[in-house]
């Protein structure tokens, strides 16, 4: 028997060596392609879509100067056409800025029925708001029992002057003044003052009124029916009233009168004329306001009853 070397023994050691990794990376691979695979990661869930948000309805409009102005317009057109004057308009909201005083103060002694006056020495304002009057007959209603017509332009504190005596049905409210312009502030005052040839100027065109219907005797629809918004305030000076005077804002809704309508328009010169409408109203709230600063300087609260 043949002796195993040196050289034979390493060579068979080597063998052995190379049998084992063979053997092993053979397992290995083996047990990886029986192995069972892990299943294929998921598809991302799909999230669903939020749900749209409901459609909010949107505020009723509130009817300011210039939607007054253009309604007053449509009306009249149609009045002067033969047509049905606007319909629908019971209910509808409104806040209406009336600037007045634009001229100034006012005199000691006048007796204007929308009036201010500031005392520099006692500091203190004097605010006079009377609201005009008509009687029923004015508009082509039926005509009070007093049969005392009026032109809206007396004081409201002088009941017999303003459409008959207290107690009858008539109406009070306000004249929207410049109603060519839907501003709501005083008109500026021009650089140069306008010639004079002695001519006494035109009347103001007043074609917009807003009236509350003050009802038949026996009934009391507000605590304020036939009183003037008296104001007396004390201001200190850099406070006082300036060149934009003071403003009456009038909140409230559109009403009805008695024929059912919220609307009347008349043409007491003829044709030629242009319509006069007013608009039946029932006021919430009446203020007096500084547009210096917005500052508030008078509230009175309203509830008035409809016809």
């Amino acid at each position: 028997m043949r002796e195993p070397n040196l050289r034979t023994s390493r060579l068979a050691i080597a063998g052995g060596l190379v049998a084992a990794l063979a053997l092993a990376g053979g397992g290995f691979l083996l047990g990886r392609s029986t192995s069972p695979r892990p299943d294929s990661a998921p598809p991302p869930a799909i999230q669903p879509a939020p749900p749209t948000p409901a459609a909010q309805p949107e505020p009723p409009h509130i009817l300011g100067r210039a939607d007054l102005l253009a309604l007053a317009a449509k009306a009249a057109d149609a009045a002067a056409s033969g047509q049905a004057l606007p319909t629908g308009l019971q209910g509808k909201r409104f806040d209406l800025v009336l600037p007045f005083g634009c001229a100034g103060p006012a005199a000691a002694d006048s007796a204007a029925p929308v009036r201010w006056r500031y005392d520099a020495a006692q500091q203190t304002l004097r605010v006079h708001v009377a609201p005009a009057r008509w009687s029923p007959a004015d508009w082509g209603l039926a005509p009070d029992k007093g049969g005392n017509g009026t032109s809206g332009e007396g004081d409201a504190d002088a009941d017999a002057k303003a459409g008959g005596a207290a107690g009858q049905a008539r109406l009070e409210g306000f004249w929207i003044e410049r109603p060519w312009s839907s501003a709501e502030t005083c008109p500026p005052v021009p650089a140069v003052p306008a010639a004079s040839d002695g001519a006494p100027p035109l009347p103001t065109e007043q074609t917009l009124a807003l009236a509350q219907w003050r009802s038949e005797p026996g009934r009391t629809d507000t605590a304020r029916a036939g009183r003037a918004y008296d104001l007396v305030k004390r201001l200190a000076p850099d406070a006082a009233p300036g060149p934009k005077g003071l403003r009456i804002r009038l909140i409230g809704r559109v009403a009805r009168l008695p024929d059912g309508g919220s609307l009347r328009c008349t043409q007491a010169a003829g044709p030629d004329q242009r319509p006069v409408c007013l608009l039946a109203i029932a006021l919430d709230e009446v203020r007096i306001e500084n547009p210096a600063d917005g500052a508030v300087l008078g509230t009175w609260a309203e509830s008035i009853v409809q016809p």
